[in-house]
């Protein structure tokens, strides 16, 4: 099946930009970065931008192909074969880029890496604009990661040739500055969260069939997150405060997070849930969300929960130091202070005060900042003049630009 080809503008309207997306983990494989990129695509293309998704097929139950009205995801061959199955989709990524370039205007990949390469290079070599997304910051984010390696700064080089790059944090843009990136070709987007999925719970009151008051953390299980760090802290607890840890999500860490319970004696008040397509009742249960991570770039759960009007606790890293206001909208420790984390949360299920003040100005903040409609508008506001030279029939837009919130 072609990729999709937009009608043509009727002559009262500016000609709408057709976006391709190229990104090799996505829907419905799970992550931060992976669902806010299909809520992007979902988004835009309900709001008139066809866009068409090249990703990942890993599993023969996934359709090669899905359609919902101007949104079409295409999954080219990806077997679970190390090097095999990424030269293989790079393949098929490259092919799909150059035979079908006469449907899409715009390349847009996220997080450095080789399949952003292929498409920033191609999107170059054909004459389109394209768009990189970063995906994090620090020692563990995309700049710093690839700088380590001679293939890894190659890499980088390639994918700093998108016409723009967006990064979710400022020290995300100090680091492209850093690597001798054009200050006009940066652009700070932040995540958002969907306001009208993620709420306060109707019902003020929490859940009283839990002898404990619930701490919970959702995300990937990987050394990153930190989760170890969390189940630590949480067992300082048990000697001053009953409270139960439930841990939303799967990954290669979880295996050794349930001996390290074993270990600590904490296992009956610990429950690992798994993956969940819906996190909003677990969300609604806990008494604090806290998010443990050595490094992020925009945490997609630390809003969702914020939106949802749950208490926060985080470390204090790029990214959600920069939502966060300590003491004002959450509370903020040092990554691997097991004793201040502790500390943290007790003070969270204690001081009544405090969680309902953090909460309530969180929530606040996140509906002034960082909804799912704002990330989503300034997307488009960068598409369009993008569009303004690949698509030079369209009209000047008054008061519409690409320039930073």
């Amino acid at each position: 099946m072609a990729l999709p080809i937009a009608a043509s503008p009727s002559p009262d309207r500016p000609e709408i930009p057709r976006l391709l997306f190229a990104i090799r983990y996505c829907h419905p494989w799970i992550g931060g970065l992976e669902k806010n990129t299909f809520n992007l695509a979902r988004e835009l293309s309900g709001r008139g931008l066809p866009v068409t998704v090249l990703t990942g097929r890993f599993f023969r139950s996934w359709p090669a192909s899905e359609t919902a009205g101007l949104l079409l995801i295409r999954r080219l061959p990806s077997p679970r074969i190390r090097v095999l199955g990424a030269i293989l989709f790079l393949a098929g990524l490259a092919w799909r880029l150059l035979t079908q370039r006469d449907s899409y205007d715009i390349v847009h990949a996220f997080q450095v890496g080789h399949t952003a390469a292929v498409a920033v290079l191609l999107s170059r070599l054909l004459g389109k604009p394209s768009v990189l997304t970063l995906a994090g910051g620090g020692s563990g984010g995309d700049i710093f990661r690839h700088r380590r390696t001679p293939w890894g700064r190659m890499v980088l080089r390639a994918c700093l040739q998108a016409t723009r790059i967006v990064t979710l944090n400022r020290q995300m843009h100090e680091e492209l500055a850093a690597v001798r990136c054009p200050e006009n070709r940066a652009v700070y987007i932040p995540n958002g969260v969907d306001t009208e999925r993620f709420h306060p719970r109707e019902c003020t009151a929490r859940p009283d069939d839990y002898a404990h008051k619930t701490v919970v953390y959702v995300g990937r299980l990987a050394a990153e997150k930190g989760v170890a760090f969390l189940v630590r802290a949480h067992a300082l607890l048990q000697h001053t405060l009953a409270a139960r840890l439930v841990i939303v999500g799967d990954g290669p860490e979880r295996k050794r997070l349930e001996r390290l319970t074993r270990r600590l004696g904490t296992t009956s008040l610990i429950e690992f849930t798994g993956p969940a397509d819906d996190v909003r009742p677990y969300l609604w249960q806990a008494n604090v969300f806290v998010l443990p991570s050595k490094h992020e770039g925009m945490p997609n759960a630390l809003l969702e929960a914020m939106a949802c009007g749950v208490p926060v606790i985080a470390t204090h890293v790029p990214g959600t130091g920069e939502i966060i206001t300590d003491r004002a909208t959450g509370l903020l420790v040092a990554y691997n202070d097991v004793e201040g984390m502790a500390r943290a949360i007790a003070t969270m299920l204690t001081d009544a005060a405090l969680s309902r003040g953090c909460a309530q100005r969180a929530l606040a903040c996140i509906r002034k900042q960082y909804t799912f409609a704002h990330e989503t508008g300034r997307y488009i506001n960068l598409y369009r003049a993008l569009a303004k030279r690949a698509l030079p029939s369209a009209p000047a837009q008054p008061g519409r630009d690409a320039g930073n919130p």
